[in-house]
């Protein structure tokens, strides 16, 4: 005997729901079995393991020491030596010497006057 048509196609239907079911069943298990092994990895509530801090040497404190200063005395022969301070000078008994003569001017020659 054979079924109707339609029995037969409601069968196929019934079957394909149920694997679809199993499948979606297998599926949330396996998701579930996923994220239960990624929970314990990374949120277990266990504190990270920490490095080991790096040895790095230690320098010694730098010592302060006062600059190297440098100094040169230069000795003038014949000059008497200046004196500073902010005191004022007394005049001067020597009258100085005159002041230069202005150069000539410059000569702009023409043809009709040579310099």
């Amino acid at each position: 005997m054979q079924q109707p048509a339609a029995a037969a196609t409601r069968d196929r239907a019934i079957l394909g729901i149920r694997a679809g079911t199993a499948a979606a069943i297998i599926g949330s298990l396996g998701l579930a079995w996923l994220f239960g092994i990624l929970a314990e990895g990374f949120f277990s509530g266990k504190p990270p393991a920490v490095a080991p801090v790096p040895q790095v040497p230690q320098r010694a404190a730098p010592v302060q020491q006062a600059p190297k200063v440098i100094q040169v005395i230069v000795h003038h022969t014949g000059n008497p030596p200046a004196t500073t301070g902010s005191n004022p000078r007394p005049p001067s008994t020597n009258p100085g010497t005159a002041p230069a003569p202005a150069p000539p001017p410059p000569c702009h020659s023409t043809p009709s006057k040579p310099c």
